[in-house]
């Protein structure tokens, strides 16, 4: 099962479907076409999202787009975080960088 961006669902559609024609066995989910999420909106954002959302303590503050960005990629390269934390990197908005 794949699961586009937002707004990259009939691009990826497509591509599964001549990919179907090859004897794969893949489907295209509509699940973050259909949600109310920005255009480039990915599963991970979502996720990232959801946890915030369960966790009483992160709940009260909103993360901004960087911040889930960033977050993101610290769970592939988690040396992100050393790097935000020892040069106290901020945002495009001069605002400190949320890290969970």
């Amino acid at each position: 099962m794949a699961y586009p961006d937002k707004s990259e669902f009939d691009y990826w559609n497509k591509i599964a479907l001549e990919l179907q024609k090859e004897g794969f066995k893949i489907n295209c989910s509509r699940y973050i076409e259909d949600k109310n999420v920005p255009d480039g909106t990915d599963l991970a954002d979502i996720y990232l999202e959801s946890r915030i959302n369960t966790d009483p303590v992160k709940a009260q503050k909103q993360l901004t787009k960087t911040e889930i960005e960033v977050n993101r990629l610290a769970q592939i390269n988690p040396e992100l975080i050393n790097l935000i934390r020892t040069f106290e990197l901020l945002d495009n908005e001069h605002n400190e960088i949320n890290i969970f």
